[in-house]
């Protein structure tokens, strides 16, 4: 049996884009005010992402939000 892994091992990167081309994404700022503006001649968008504890790419995340 393949031995059970933690969460706390792994980080999550998330990004967003207008398109499934993650080449044309831009990473978004968890936990944070700042959105990230999505445009296309389908959407206008600026997204906020919140996530519960989490724990991303640097030690400088938000890892609690005002909406958690």
């Amino acid at each position: 049996m393949p031995e059970v892994t933690h969460h706390e091992q792994y980080m999550l990167r998330v990004t967003a884009g207008a398109t499934y081309n993650t080449k044309d994404h831009q990473d978004v700022l968890v936990n944070t005010e700042k959105p990230v503006h999505v445009s296309s001649d389908l959407i206008d968008a600026k997204i906020h992402m919140r996530i519960k504890d989490y724990r991303g790419l640097s030690d400088t995340v938000h890892v609690v939000s005002a909406f958690s």
